[in-house]
């Protein structure tokens, strides 16, 4: 499950500069469907608590999130090395592999 376990650093308050991914969960709001679903990179700047971090977005908005929606900047899977075929119905990992703006999705798979 997306972001299931904060993977960022164990420091609990203080400066950050971490680079991470904070994962934006999908939604039926129309204004925001374009940008969810995703792992949007940002740079936390600071530890507010056990469970809340400050980040900085690369567009450079910033807020405060869960720890809980925080996963390393580098996936975490393998793009493309899935062992086992997919299947219409199950959810996957998509990467766009781009140097310049990378992106993550979770995605359903409507046919193989």
């Amino acid at each position: 499950t997306p972001a299931s376990k904060a993977v960022i650093s164990p420091k609990m308050t203080g400066k950050g500069s971490e680079k991470v991914r904070v994962w934006w969960p999908p939604t039926t709001n129309r204004k925001k469907t374009d940008v969810s679903g995703m792992y949007w990179p940002a740079k936390v700047i600071s530890y507010l608590s056990a469970t809340k971090v400050y980040v900085e977005y690369d567009n450079k908005e910033k807020e405060q999130v869960s720890k809980s929606k925080v996963v390393p900047f580098n996936a975490p899977v393998q793009h493309g090395k899935e062992t086992v075929a997919l299947t219409p119905g199950e959810f996957c990992e998509v990467h766009n592999d781009s140097a310049r703006d990378p992106a993550e999705w979770v995605a359903c798979v409507k046919s193989v």
